[in-house]
């Protein structure tokens, strides 16, 4: 038999291959939180190191799956993320090239971005925190398929299985696989595929930097405000903001300096362990030390209020957004 893949591509390689030091070497910088400035080649001593993509934003067993005889599964999930992956490594592609995408394009790119929120250590430590606040209420449909009787006694037994559920051994990371491989059903996207995309240029030699964790989104308000913005570098000179404000120029644009300084002190702030670039200046380690950001919207408003809102439609009980 083949041995099994172990090592999980938490940071795809396709997405890595844009921020290398040379365009035809895979080698990247490698920062790690905690440790001290003195860039080189060996990870052991060295901060930042010098990796291959190959090897960096790579997790063993990260999405292995924890199986009732007690094995792990250590192949379904890797190999369904490459499948969900897939449609959009010609989109890359065209953004890297700064070529203007088609609405479709649009929104398997908006999939993609969302499964990238979703897939990283962060999402995970997110699921673990709803499992530990949240508890299970059943909803009416439920008790109309298992035609169990919605009764208080019902809902106590309920409520012990799933408490005991969730005090199994990998019962977390069953969990985040499931969320992350229901992405391309998520309402994030529907919403992401209607904000303003801007593709923003450094000028030389700036560059955009990247994480382990890419994806920013404000946890405070999502993405339904006016105030809401997405951030998403794409390559060191390629980085997208979705927002709402319609007075925003969709598509490429070269990128103001405090906009650069922003959206590289998002990246930074937002990764759990690691970040990723193209060079090794000492200053992308103090902030990622530092460990503080507070929220700067990119594009001012004059007040908050809500641009769409997930509702249950009283007629079938399903959720849907509703723009206003």
């Amino acid at each position: 038999m083949n041995n099994p893949k172990r090592n999980h591509h938490v940071t795809p390689k396709l997405y890595l291959k844009g921020f290398v030091i040379k365009k035809d070497d895979p080698s990247i910088w490698v920062y790690k939180r905690d440790n001290q400035y003195n860039p080189g080649d060996d990870q052991t001593i060295n901060n930042p190191y010098k990796d291959s993509i190959k090897n960096a934003g790579v997790e063993r067993d990260f999405y292995a799956n924890p199986k009732a005889d007690g094995t792990q599964d250590f192949e379904t999930f890797e190999n369904k993320l490459e499948l969900l992956e897939k449609p959009a490594d010609p989109i890359f592609q065209k953004i890297r090239a700064r070529q203007v995408i088609t609405e479709e394009e649009k929104c398997l790119f908006s999939c993609y971005i969302i499964q990238m929120y979703r897939r990283v250590l962060s999402g995970r430590e997110k699921v673990k925190k709803l499992l530990a606040t949240q508890t299970y209420e059943p909803s009416k449909e439920f008790f109309e398929k298992t035609n169990l009787p919605d009764t208080p006694e019902m809902r106590a037994e309920l409520k012990i299985i799933s408490d005991n559920m969730k005090q199994k051994p990998g019962f977390d990371i069953q969990a985040h696989n499931r969320i992350t491989a229901a992405t391309p059903d998520s309402f994030m996207i529907e919403a992401l595929q209607k904000m303003i995309w801007t593709f923003y240029i450094p000028p030389a030699p700036h560059a955009f930097l990247t994480s382990d964790n890419p994806v920013f989104i404000s946890e405070h308000f999502g993405l339904g405000k006016n105030i809401s913005e997405l951030s998403f570098p794409i390559s060191s000179d390629v980085a997208l903001v979705a927002s709402w404000n319609k007075f925003v120029k969709e598509g490429f644009s070269e990128v103001p300096p405090q906009f650069l300084k922003e959206l590289n002190r998002r990246t930074i702030s937002g990764a759990s362990q690691n970040v990723y670039f193209s060079k090794s200046p000492e200053w992308v380690l103090k902030i990622l030390n530092k460990n503080v950001y507070k929220y700067r919207p990119m594009y001012s408003v004059k007040s908050v209020h809500d641009v769409v809102k997930l509702v249950t439609d009283g007629a079938d009980s399903k959720p849907r957004l509703i723009w206003s």
